[in-house]
């Protein structure tokens, strides 16, 4: 089933099809939940973010095994494309090291988030928190982006981002 415009779409999520509805302009927007000062729009900091829920109740046994599943299968992706010293050639991890320079971040001594997982994930371990900061990490070291995952119950927009203050 598909909706016109925004609305619900089906979609695979662990092997499963599930309906996920994206918000509706006429119903809730996301813009102006997150707010970036002008110093960090020039220095090129963009956010992308979206809202999901859960809509029916899911199997916490069959959630641990499809995750547990997706991790083997992301530790063995990763260690068959990185190692320590190839991790630093990769364009999105160069990327993301020569914007902490730039930012004033030794990126050898506080590595970008995604950099650390997947450095973590080439000595053989991957750290397991619950399902959904699982799935987010699966999500970073694939795609070498940081993600951060906010619980909305704890959330009151809007959330600003802005240069951090020298003391």
């Amino acid at each position: 089933m598909s909706l016109p415009g925004r609305g619900a779409q089906r979609a695979q999520v662990m092997g499963r099809e599930v309906m996920v509805e994206l918000l509706a302009k006429d119903r809730c927007s996301l813009e102006g939940l997150i707010a970036i000062d002008e110093p960090l729009r020039r220095l090129g900091i963009h956010i992308a973010y979206t809202v999901a829920w859960q809509r029916e109740e899911i199997d916490p046994r069959s959630v641990e095994e499809a995750l547990s599943r997706e991790i083997e299968r992301l530790m063995d992706e990763i260690k068959a494309k990185y190692t320590l010293e190839k991790l630093r050639e990769d364009p999105v991890v160069r990327a993301y090291r020569d914007f902490y320079w730039r930012i004033g971040i030794d990126p050898t001594k506080t590595r970008p988030s995604s950099e650390a997982l997947v450095r973590r994930i080439l000595r053989g371990r991957f750290p397991r928190i619950n399902p959904v900061v699982d799935a987010g990490n699966i999500a970073s070291a694939r795609t070498m982006v940081p993600i951060g995952l906010y619980d909305a119950r704890y959330y009151s927009p809007p959330r600003g981002w802005r240069p951090a203050q020298r003391i």
